[in-house]
């Protein structure tokens, strides 16, 4: 291969993509210690060489970036929107079970215990129906010695209705509705690797002026096996009024 065609492919496969930077890397290292043995390359050759090619690789670079913003656009065009939120019914309870298998990002519990919230806590929890789907699951209940305080379990959105603010539409929702009238406190528990929902309760504190302290709950000891991160306790307040 001639130097020029070497130094090409050395440089533009440690620019783009990461998976070929060692093996070019190691590559370059080969083809330098070569070139000087021979005499034939010198810092000025191969300096000049990588120079001539910082053009073309920056055109490579920015296809990618082009063919990436492309790809994002058309998945922001195909994000649905078409749900309204509204109450669980006890119907409801085999589709949120599938809904919380799909979003894969929460602990799935038996059937048993959505057909349990949607029956006896539907006043505190609230789905966002597509027609074909359920969109997002929000399920809570005030704590039994402290009724101002309201405690969210799960919050869920299908992926395919992700990138519109659901979960925040979910909870603001909740927190509007008549049966949590006269809540004062906002409380839920977050893993520490769960950075969506960490978000998701300090933007609503922010929303309502409130606080958010976290404080520890249930360490990762109390939970079967060793997958189980610890969870910590956000408790939110004194809640105001917010807008989404």
């Amino acid at each position: 291969m001639e130097s020029g065609g070497f130094w090409r492919s050395c440089y533009v496969r440690l620019s783009y993509p990461a998976r070929c930077r060692e093996a070019a890397a190691q590559a370059v290292s080969c083809g330098l210690s070569a070139g000087w043995l021979s005499g034939k390359i010198n810092h000025a050759t191969v300096f000049t060489q990588l120079k001539a090619f910082e053009s073309e690789v920056g055109k490579v670079r920015g296809v990618y970036r082009t063919r990436d913003t492309v790809h994002r656009e058309r998945r922001l065009m195909t994000v649905r929107m078409d749900w309204h939120v509204r109450s669980p019914l006890v119907d409801d309870g085999p589709r949120i079970w599938q809904l919380i298998r799909d979003a894969g990002t929460l602990d799935l519990n038996s059937p048993y215990t959505y057909l349990m919230l949607s029956k006896f806590f539907n006043k505190t929890c609230l789905v966002a129906d597509a027609g074909d789907c359920l969109a997002g699951f929000i399920s809570g209940f005030h704590l039994p010695e402290q009724p101002d305080t309201l405690f969210v379990w799960q919050v869920a959105v299908h992926p395919d209705f992700r990138r519109q603010r659901l979960g925040t539409r979910l909870l603001e929702a909740l927190l509007d509705s008549e049966a949590c009238r006269g809540t004062t406190w906002l409380e839920a528990t977050v893993t520490p690797d769960n950075g969506p929902s960490d978000a998701l309760f300090r933007g609503i504190a922010k929303a309502r002026n409130a606080t958010c302290t976290v404080l520890p709950c249930f360490p990762a000891s109390c939970f079967p096996g060793e997958s189980h991160q610890p969870e910590h306790l956000y408790h939110i307040g004194p809640l105001h009024e917010g807008s989404i």
